[in-house]
C-alpha cells in the first residue's frame, strides 16, 4: 500500500476510540488493520462491533524484547474486559474533533 493511503487519527487514544471515531467521525465502513499479533483479535473484533467492517493483518516487530511482548500479551486480558464494558456502555469518543481531509484525499487515491 502506498504511505500516501495511510491517516492516521492522532485523537484515538486506545482501540475503541480509534475504531470508533473511524466510523462516527470519518465516516469509514471497511479498513485493514495492522498491528501486532496479540492484539490484532481484539481490534477487528472492536471495529466490527461498532460497524466498520474490518479484516487484520499482523504487523512484524523486528528488535522487540520478548519481555517486551510478553508484557504486552499479559495486558490483552485486561484491555479486553474494559473494551468489551466500553462497547456495552456505547462510549463516545473521548476527543470530538471534525474530520481530517485526509482521509478523504487518501482514500480516492
Amino acid at each position: 500500500m502506498e504511505p500516501e493511503r495511510i491517516v492516521a487519527d492522532l485523537f484515538g487514544l486506545d482501540t475503541y476510540d480509534t475504531c470508533r471515531r473511524a466510523h462516527d467521525v470519518y465516516g469509514v465502513r471497511r479498513a485493514l488493520l495492522v498491528a501486532q499479533s496479540y492484539h490484532l483479535p481484539r481490534a477487528v473484533a472492536l471495529c466490527r462491533s461498532l460497524g466498520v467492517d474490518s479484516d487484520g493483518v499482523e504487523a512484524g516487530c523486528r528488535g522487540c524484547r520478548q519481555t517486551t511482548l510478553t508484557k504486552a500479551a499479559l495486558r490483552e486480558l485486561p484491555a479486553a474486559w474494559k473494551a468489551a464494558l466500553d462497547t456495552w456502555r456505547d462510549r463516545p469518543p473521548a476527543t470530538v474533533s471534525p474530520p481530517d481531509p485526509a482521509l478523504s484525499t487518501a482514500a480516492v487515491r
